[in-house]
Order: C-alpha cells, then sequence, then structure tokens
C-alpha cells in the first residue's frame, strides 16, 4: 500500500510472473487519480525501461484514467502488467458499451473539445481497445518494447 498525499492509503495488489510486476491499483474516490497512477507506474518502471518509455506510459495510463473520469466520472483501478517485451496498462471505469471512446477530437469553435487524450493514446500505444467488464468498461492498451534495455 502507498500513501500519496491524502490521509486515505492506495490499495495496491502485486504479483510477479517470472520476475516481471503485475500490478492493481484500486483508484475509488482518490482526489487525484491521475497523480496516482503517475507515480505508480514510474515507481513500477524504475530500472526497468529508459525515461523515454516510462514517460509514454505514463502518458498513456494518465491520459486513460482521464478517460475513464470523463465518462464516467470516476476510474475504478488501473492495471499494470510489465512483461520483458513491454508493458500493459487496463483502467476500468463503471461506464457503459464499448463504443464511447472514439479516436477523433470534436472540435467546437475551432477548439479542440475533447478527445485528445484518446489521440495520444492511438498515437503512443502499439494497440488499444475498450471492452466491457463485469463492472463496466475496461481499455486496455499495450506498448511493445524490451524492457531492460536501458538508454
Amino acid at each position: 500500500m502507498y500513501g500519496f498525499g491524502r490521509s486515505a492509503l492506495v490499495r495496491m495488489s502485486s504479483i510477479s510472473h517470472g520476475g516481471w510486476p503485475h500490478t492493481e491499483i484500486d483508484l475509488i474516490g482518490l482526489d487525484s487519480p491521475q497523480d496516482v497512477a503517475c507515480q505508480v507506474v514510474r515507481q513500477l518502471l524504475a530500472g526497468k525501461v529508459d525515461e523515454k518509455r516510462t514517460d509514454d506510459v505514463i502518458q498513456v495510463a494518465i491520459e486513460l484514467v482521464n478517460e475513464a473520469v470523463a465518462r464516467a466520472g470516476e476510474a475504478l483501478s488501473i492495471r499494470v502488467d510489465i512483461h520483458d517485451w513491454g508493458v500493459v496498462i487496463q483502467v476500468c471505469d463503471s461506464g457503459e458499451g464499448s463504443t464511447a471512446v472514439t479516436t477523433q477530437p470534436s472540435v467546437a469553435n475551432g477548439d479542440f473539445e475533447n478527445g485528445r487524450g484518446v489521440l495520444r493514446v492511438h498515437h503512443l500505444a502499439s494497440a488499444w481497445r475498450v471492452q466491457s467488464d463485469m463492472v463496466g468498461r475496461r481499455v486496455v492498451a499495450i506498448l511493445l518494447y524490451r524492457t531492460g534495455e536501458l538508454a
């Protein structure tokens, strides 16, 4: 369990498979789940991948949490699976349907109104998708590369 700037502690479960961590973090009720996602992902990837790749994974994690908050009002959890070939990020929310997420930003009065984060995920992730989950919606992003290749 980690403390992140508030009295509540983040509930985190972690298992190891072949020496690579698989971690799920409960985000329910946190004031800033994006900050928690950023800090935990950075800690998990420290020493395993170079800083540029770590920043890419963090950006994807933050954008998926932002999307969950925007679409469903709250992100329920984030799961980070680190493998020797890359990282899988999964964010769950209580939203319904798998078609609500678009890769095309909407434009109002010449300014992007929303959708830029998903466009960023589309650009940074090797693959991503939205699927129905038992409690709502799960967005899964895969970032392929070889961990252990330090700059």
